[in-house]
C-alpha cells in the first residue's frame, strides 16, 4: 500500500502522524511498523472531519503528516474542497488517499499537487470494478438499515431494527452472503455492504428481506 511506502521513506522513529478514525486501518498499522506515534482525531458522528481539533493537534503536537481518505473507508464520505483547503493551510504534510475515487462523481485532487507543496495524492488500480449502490438506498431503509451517503463501491449502514449487527452478519453468512461487521466502539451497530455483480446484489437484497 502507498502509505507503507511513504512511511518507510520519510518517517523516522518517534515522528508523529495524525489519523482520523474511523478510517482505513492500515494507516495506523503502517505507522507503528515504522516506529511513528499515531495521534487520533476522531471524526464527528456524521463521519465528517473535525477540522478545529485537527488544527489544535497540529499546533500542540507538531506532527509530520496527516492521512486522509476521500472517499473515506468505511463510510464512503468525501472531503469537501473548503475542508481540504483549511487542512492544507496548516503546517503539515497532507497525504490524500483516493483509492475509491473511481466510484465517485467528484474529480480527483491530483491537479491540486501543483498548487499545494504539502499535498500528496495516492491512487490505486485495485478498486476499479462494480457499480454504485445508491440505487438500493430505498430498499435498505425498508429492510431496517440506515445507509450513509457513499461516493464509493460500498455503503455503511446502521442496523436500526434492534438486531445485533454481528448477528446480522452471521445470519447472512449462513445464507452464503458476506458483509462486514466492525467491533470498534465508534462503529458498533454498523455493517458495510460492498457492491458485487448485479446478481450477487439481488441475492443480498432477498436475504435481507427474509431476515427483516
Amino acid at each position: 500500500h502507498g502509505s507503507l511506502v511513504y512511511y518507510s521513506c520519510v518517517l523516522d522513529p518517534g515522528d508523529k502522524i495524525v489519523d482520523c478514525p474511523p478510517t482505513f486501518t492500515m494507516y495506523e498499522f503502517d505507522a507503528a511498523v515504522n516506529g511513528a506515534l499515531v495521534i487520533k482525531v476522531p471524526r464527528k458522528p456524521d463521519f465528517s472531519l473535525n477540522v478545529e481539533q485537527i488544527a489544535e493537534v497540529v499546533k500542540q503536537e507538531k506532527p509530520k503528516c496527516i492521512f486522509l481518505t476521500s472517499p473515506n473507508n468505511p463510510d464512503g464520505s468525501i472531503i469537501d474542497d473548503d475542508v481540504l483547503l483549511k487542512i492544507l493551510d496548516l503546517p503539515i504534510l497532507v497525504i490524500l488517499d483516493e483509492a475509491y475515487i473511481e466510484f465517485s462523481a467528484i474529480e480527483s485532487r491530483m491537479s491540486w499537487v501543483k498548487k499545494h507543496e504539502n499535498l500528496i495524492v495516492l491512487r490505486t488500480f485495485s478498486k476499479r470494478a462494480g457499480i454504485l449502490l445508491i440505487f438500493f438506498f430505498p430498499y435498505f431503509t425498508q429492510l431496517n438499515l440506515r445507509p450513509f451517503p457513499s461516493h464509493s463501491n460500498f455503503i455503511l449502514c446502521e442496523v436500526t431494527s434492534g438486531k445485533d449487527a454481528k448477528k446480522l452478519k452471521e445470519d447472512l453468512a449462513q445464507m452464503g452472503v458476506m458483509i462486514r461487521h466492525y467491533d470498534k466502539k465508534e462503529l458498533k451497530g454498523y455493517v458495510r455492504v460492498t457492491v458485487g455483480k448485479p446478481e450477487q446484489t439481488n441475492v443480498l437484497m432477498k436475504c435481507l428481506k427474509k431476515l427483516s
